[in-house]
């Protein structure tokens, strides 16, 4: 990656519906409440990411973690508003139908 995993994620929007769009654009469905394959998880092993998991953790909110980076999205803005959304089923779109 030439592009480092914070610039990568601010890539994705400034606002949950944009951050859906993005992610419905590159043809990606997820499962919610599932760190390793929800739709920024996902959207970033499209990308080329390995090892890629999203998670809440209660300090420090949300965090990304992949192979190679550490990134800490926090409580607050818009991806994690876009994570609490996802799993709250606000995107049905985006989500693996079985």
């Amino acid at each position: 990656m030439s592009a480092s995993l914070e610039e990568m994620l601010g890539r994705l929007g400034d606002e949950p519906n944009a951050i859906a769009a993005e992610i419905a654009k590159a043809g990606i469905t997820a499962v919610r409440n599932e760190p390793c394959d929800c739709a920024v998880a996902r959207w970033l092993t499209h990308l080329g990411y390995e090892k890629v998991a999203v998670m809440l953790a209660e300090d420090d909110g949300y965090t990304v973690n992949t192979s190679t980076e550490f990134y800490e999205l926090g409580h607050d803005g818009p991806i994690p508003n876009f994570i609490r959304a996802f799993d709250n089923g606000d995107f049905p779109q985006l989500e693996v139908t079985q």
